[in-house]
């Protein structure tokens, strides 16, 4: 009939045990098998309060761990709890924060920075970020060391005076090009033309086979070239262009 009471999925009796053992509503209903809202109505019909959400821990268990030295975020990993109720529950204890445990000392950190390692080596080291090893760096008044060099002037200085590119010297030294271009121009060393990309090939080593009456493509295919790069080696020191050579006569 319209005017009677959906039929309860529970006893009183059986909601007033399951309050007692200081289940929340939530966990009522699961019990139950019934919704949150329903056990709230029925619950506080019977003037029963509401118990809060379960402690996943006690206090002494927080204040031991606390008293380990353990920050929030640990001892919610041990506790498996959420963070912010490990810090709510320890700022109620009147306990102070810890803050995040030092993963190094700060003399650690000293010999490591005596040695000219940079904050990123001392992170890798100390199996820390290098942004904390740069906020404790600087703590402690010391002054950052640059990325540390691959190679030396004088090394730099030697292999550009081979002749040898950006690049290549680059590959020599294991640094990368742009570090090599970077230093090169500190030292005031150009970028002459035997330093731009080395020659396959000599200016008299173009106008022997040019003499010879050889065009573009056939020189080309002896240095093993492209045609335009003869080409353009050719019009440089003015010699005029070969037609195709004919390989037969009318005759």
């Amino acid at each position: 009939m319209a005017g009677r009471d959906r039929k309860s999925l529970f006893t009183d009796q059986q909601l007033k045990e399951l309050h007692e053992k200081g289940l929340t509503d939530t966990e009522i209903g699961e019990k139950l098998g019934a919704a949150q809202s329903t056990v709230n109505t029925r619950r506080r019909k019977l003037g029963l309060e509401a118990h809060g959400r379960r402690r996943l821990f006690t206090d002494q268990q927080l204040k031991e761990l606390h008293a380990k030295g353990l920050n929030g975020r640990e001892i919610a990993e041990k506790l498996g709890a959420a963070r912010v109720t490990v810090s709510f529950r320890r700022r109620r204890l009147g306990l102070e924060a810890h803050g995040r445990r030092r993963l190094f000392t700060d003399q650690q950190l000293k010999e490591l920075h005596e040695k000219g390692l940079t904050n990123t080596e001392i992170g890798e080291k100390l199996g820390a970020a290098q942004s904390t090893v740069n906020t404790r760096r600087r703590k402690l008044g010391l002054e950052a060391h640059g990325r540390r060099r691959l190679f030396t002037d004088q090394q730099l200085k030697e292999l550009h005076e081979k002749g040898l590119t950006d690049t290549e010297i680059g590959e020599k030294l294991g640094a990368d090009r742009i570090i090599v271009n970077y230093h090169r121009r500190r030292l005031g060393l150009k970028v002459q033309r035997a330093h731009g990309r080395r020659r396959l090939f000599t200016d008299q080593q173009l106008k022997e086979l040019h003499a010879k009456g050889l065009n573009g493509r056939e020189i080309a295919e002896k240095l093993g070239v492209h045609p335009s790069t003869v080409s353009f080696r050719r019009r440089r020191l003015g010699l005029k262009a070969h037609g195709r050579r004919r390989l037969f006569t009318d005759q």
